[in-house]
């Protein structure tokens, strides 16, 4: 009978937080920031990943008018402390910016690399990043690289073509290859700024830099 009975009070607070998160859903959508809020912060309370998740976001974007990194930061940790992968992302991205006190590099390359050993593009790019530019880490040119091809030719990251183009236009790491950052940075050129960066700096557009020349290994074949 006691046993009937938890059963039922466990499943009834199930219900009742589903319907908590479920409510602020509505309530975001609705632009009613504080009830989402209020339902999120209840749906929290339950320790619901994504609760936590979604009150990082609303502090962190500037559309919701709550900007606050200190408490979107303390939302996607206990998010990111139950496994939450987005909030884990999004929690490194922070650790990543200047104009938050407790920025730290380092941190944010490691969550960035645990996310891409399990194949999440985004996070592949950003440890390309890392390397590339010697972010929380010691640079390498040769693994910057491998980063940015996994998340490009494995993942379909379009953004990673552009690190791509960049290195092989400047010649970090490999044999200088203009036609090869042409090939990368010509399909994006004003959508993404590095790869506009790349195309005009080294004068891509000149007829001589139409071919890919070079040894073709790895992905290039």
């Amino acid at each position: 009978m006691f046993k009937i009975l938890f059963l039922l009070l466990l499943l009834c607070g199930d219900i009742l937080n589903a319907s908590y998160l479920e409510n602020a859903h509505k309530a975001l959508l609705s632009q009613n920031i504080s009830k989402a809020i209020q339902l999120y912060k209840l749906s929290a309370r339950e320790g619901v990943d994504e609760a936590n998740f979604q009150l990082g976001k609303i502090y962190y974007m500037q559309k919701y008018n709550h900007r606050d990194f200190n408490k979107a930061f303390e939302y996607f940790k206990k998010a990111a402390d139950y496994g939450h992968q987005k909030a884990k992302y999004n929690l490194a991205i922070i650790y990543s910016q200047k104009r938050f006190k407790k920025h730290n590099f380092k941190r944010a390359y490691e969550l960035f690399l645990s996310l891409a050993k399990h194949g999440q593009s985004n996070a592949q790019y950003r440890v390309g990043i890392a390397l590339l530019y010697g972010l929380g880490v010691k640079k390498d040119y040769s693994l910057s690289k491998r980063w940015f091809e996994e998340s490009y030719f494995e993942n379909n990251y379009k953004r990673a073509a552009c690190p791509i183009a960049f290195i092989y236009a400047n010649g970090l790491g490999v044999i200088q290859n203009l036609g090869r950052a042409r090939k990368f940075s010509e399909p994006f050129l004003n959508k993404y700024p590095l790869c506009t960066k790349v195309f005009e700096e080294f004068k891509l557009f000149k007829n001589k830099y139409k071919k890919d020349k070079g040894f073709k290994l790895g992905y290039y074949k």
